[in-house]
């Protein structure tokens, strides 16, 4: 099924170590030796017809915030696009096939 936008998007995390993480198997039967810390996103835009956006790249800390942030205005530019359609190019042949498939 095609759709009308699709975002492709990534994400790079350091693995730092953790320190002093006392194990405890009434809590939990896994060992944790490093915990992800989220670095970095990119994410491109895409409409169906293959037409992208530039893409968005961010380095930085608080990496989740930004992103939602981001992405929610996408979401914003998206559904204005929806809101302003483009007109409807038709020719007098495909005006009249139009008209013939409605009165069918």
């Amino acid at each position: 099924m095609q759709v009308p936008f699709i975002i492709y998007a990534d994400s790079e995390v350091l693995n730092k170590p953790v320190e002093d993480c006392a194990d405890n198997p009434e809590i939990s039967y896994s060992h944790q030796i490093a915990k992800q810390v989220p670095c970095s996103y990119c994410y491109v835009v895409v409409r169906s017809d293959g037409e992208a956006k530039t893409p968005v790249i961010y380095r930085g800390q608080n990496v989740t915030e930004p992103f939602l942030s981001s992405l929610q205005a996408e979401l914003e530019e998206i559904h204005e696009v929806f809101h302003h359609p483009a007109d409807m190019c038709m020719s007098d042949a495909d005006y009249k096939c139009f008209t013939n498939a409605m009165s069918s």
